[in-house]
């Protein structure tokens, strides 16, 4: 299984960006033969004023939910959101065994004569935390 904690659903990611999740998914899980899926899990808008008590009261939710959907041998999880919270949920997940990744990409910028920039980003691949 791939999990993809993101505010970025999978269904709109790249054709090339799913098939790396599903490879990667598949990796983890072909000794058992499971097929491979991705799950979106939206992740949490973290209240800026939040105290590291209540980041990591949110970070045991999501963990929470992940572990009771999957198995840490057979699972990737794609971490990506605010800075704290990832690093408190990806600190357990890796402590329970899962895999966690990140995505990365080129960023292309135009800047055009208004001021305005056009920013896209192109999967490049996803990298283990």
């Amino acid at each position: 299984m791939f999990i993809n904690l993101s505010n970025h659903p999978s269904d709109r990611w790249s054709e090339e960006q799913r098939k790396a999740a599903l490879e990667l998914s598949q990796k983890l899980g072909a000794h058992i033969g499971q097929a491979s899926t991705i799950n979106d899990i939206p992740f949490p808008n973290i209240n800026p004023r939040a105290d590291k008590a209540a980041i990591e009261e949110i970070a045991d939710q999501y963990f929470g939910q992940i572990h009771s959907q999957s198995t840490p041998s057979t699972t990737a999880v794609h971490v990506m959101g605010e800075m704290t919270c990832t690093f408190a949920i990806i600190r357990r997940l890796l402590a329970h065994g899962y895999s966690c990744v990140a995505a990365t990409s080129e960023r292309n910028t135009i800047e055009n004569p208004d001021g305005t920039k056009l920013t896209t980003f192109n999967f490049v691949q996803f990298r283990p935390y």
